[in-house]
Order: C-alpha cells, then sequence, then structure tokens
C-alpha cells in the first residue's frame, strides 16, 4: 500500500468532485502502486547543507 499527502490544489475542483460546500484543504490519496519500487539511496549529508 502506498499514499501521498497532496497540499496544493483547485478547491472549486475538488468540492465539485464530491459534491461539498466544505472547502478541502488537502488530500490524502491512499491505493495500491502499479509497479513496486525499492528503496532510494541516501543522499550524502554534504549534499543536502548549503552554508551561506
Amino acid at each position: 500500500m502506498s499514499s501521498i499527502w497532496i497540499g496544493m490544489l483547485d478547491e472549486g475542483k475538488v468540492m465539485e468532485a464530491i459534491g461539498t460546500n466544505l472547502v478541502p484543504s488537502s488530500l490524502l490519496c491512499i491505493g495500491y502502486p502499479a509497479q513496486k519500487r525499492g528503496p532510494r539511496s541516501r543522499r550524502k549529508l554534504k549534499d543536502v547543507i548549503h552554508i551561506v
């Protein structure tokens, strides 16, 4: 099982699609992926941190 949190959306289109007058703040999509992927390799800390 897999999921993804969606925070940027068109509230009007979502409200119309599900037939509600409640304004959504985010969506949580849950399902099974078409292909199973292995874990990603970790990035090195020096590639993530930038000192200004």
